[in-house]
């Protein structure tokens, strides 16, 4: 089973009515997948946990705006115990995130997370999906930035909408 991560713009209007109920954001999540709205969802297929790396310098962790991009700043329905997780955790960022998202993700060029690129680190950090990164090198990290270039272009229109953002990973 691969985990990919998918995003879907939300208007906030329809972000206050999911907040509180996972099994809504999870059946939204799942529509918006199946209808493939171009404009509204972006898949970033594997390539989302060595954006993240890339963003933050950290397998998980990060600080500030770099942090929100890929995991969002809240869970709908709040803190998930492990035991209790659902099928799939949605995540969000509010309208406001979004916009301050969209600018930082606009002012990080390929060309700067390309010198940010290291295989080795990525092999060491267990990036997923893990062992690509130093057989493939140069083309895996291409594979990351034609999906980068993606996830600009949706936060950046997100922004320009006044929209919030749902996450998931799995």
């Amino acid at each position: 089973m691969s985990m990919t991560g998918f995003f879907a713009a939300i208007d906030p209007d329809k972000l206050d009515e999911l907040r509180d109920d996972p099994d809504a954001a999870f059946e939204f999540m799942a529509d918006a997948r199946d209808e493939g709205d171009e404009e509204r969802t972006v898949d970033l297929d594997k390539a989302w946990h060595a954006i993240h790396f890339l963003l933050n310098d950290s397998a998980y962790e990060g600080e500030g705006t770099a942090a929100l991009v890929i995991f969002g700043a809240d869970t709908i329905g709040g803190a998930v115990e492990e035991e209790d997780a659902p099928e799939m955790v949605v995540r969000y960022v509010t309208a406001s995130q979004v916009e301050d998202i969209a600018a930082l993700l606009s002012a990080i060029s390929v060309e700067e997370l390309a010198g940010r690129y290291d295989p080795d680190a990525f092999e060491q950090a267990e990036i997923y999906p893990a062992g690509i990164w130093e057989e493939e090198r140069q083309e895996a990290f291409d594979y990351v930035a034609g999906f980068y270039e993606l996830l600009v272009e949706f936060y950046e229109a997100a922004a320009e909408r006044g929209d919030a953002v749902l996450s998931s990973i799995g």
